[in-house]
């Protein structure tokens, strides 16, 4: 497997990923499931504040994107931050506000133009996910996972979550989500919202951003910001 660095619009360099580091195994229990994390493998430290990754299963590589990089000067009304498409085309994203929350909003972008799609309930809104036809957004002034129903635009709360930036949300065998909080922890969340968690590495100063996962290998890739690594874990059962 290969993680694709990217600075601005320009490719630097290639890092083929091996396991360099020892396998670390967590314990956790979901109902009558009993998960764990299993330690996959670990970069050096070759990235620039890596916040997000996405994997490209046609080429068969991961794309990360790099928080102290940019392609061009950008003005945005906050702070443009997580994005998600569903099944239709739709692109769905976050301004995240975190200087004036109450400016927080989800937009959708569709046939050219942009609406808000929640705003009053969402503040600090960041991780998005879509799922059938409702949106999963990590709202972090309340420390609550929201779901948007795309058809009516309203909003429930699926859990609450400890204090934290709410920032990967991804499904996992369509009855849990994998969320994770910046500050360096990672949860499964059912679908009743009981809230266990998989890893905690805030001990360690490595930051849990906007995560893949990649159900073929059952493996979660975790952008760990300041950390400049990228680090996998594979979810045994």
């Amino acid at each position: 497997m290969i993680l694709m660095i990217y600075t601005g619009d320009l490719m630097i360099s290639y890092v083929r990923v091996y396991i360099i580091a020892g396998l670390i195994l967590l314990s956790f229990n979901a109902e009558s499931q009993n998960y764990r994390l299993e330690k996959a493998w670990e970069t050096e430290p070759v990235f620039s504040t890596p916040e997000s990754a996405v994997f490209d299963a046609n080429r068969d590589q991961i794309y990360i994107s790099n928080f102290n990089t940019f392609p061009r000067d950008l003005e945005s009304p906050g702070f443009l931050n997580d994005i998600a498409i569903d099944e239709k085309g739709v692109i769905y994203f976050t301004d995240t506000s975190p200087k004036k929350p109450e400016a927080s909003a989800v937009y959708a972008f569709r046939d050219g133009s942009v609406d808000t799609i929640a705003s009053d309930p969402v503040n600090r809104s960041n991780g998005l996910l879509c799922d059938r036809r409702s949106l999963l957004a990590g709202n972090s002034r309340d420390q609550s996972l929201k779901k948007i129903d795309l058809e009516t635009n309203e909003v429930h709360n699926v859990a609450r979550m400890d204090t934290g930036i709410i920032d990967g949300i991804k499904n996992y065998k369509n009855e849990y989500y994998i969320v994770t909080l910046w500050e360096g922890r990672i949860y499964l969340i059912n679908s009743d919202g009981i809230v266990k968690e998989l890893l905690d590495v805030r001990s360690s100063n490595i930051r849990t951003a906007d995560i893949e996962f990649i159900p073929e290998l059952n493996l979660i890739v975790i952008p760990t910001f300041d950390y400049n690594r990228v680090i996998a874990y594979r979810i045994k059962e």
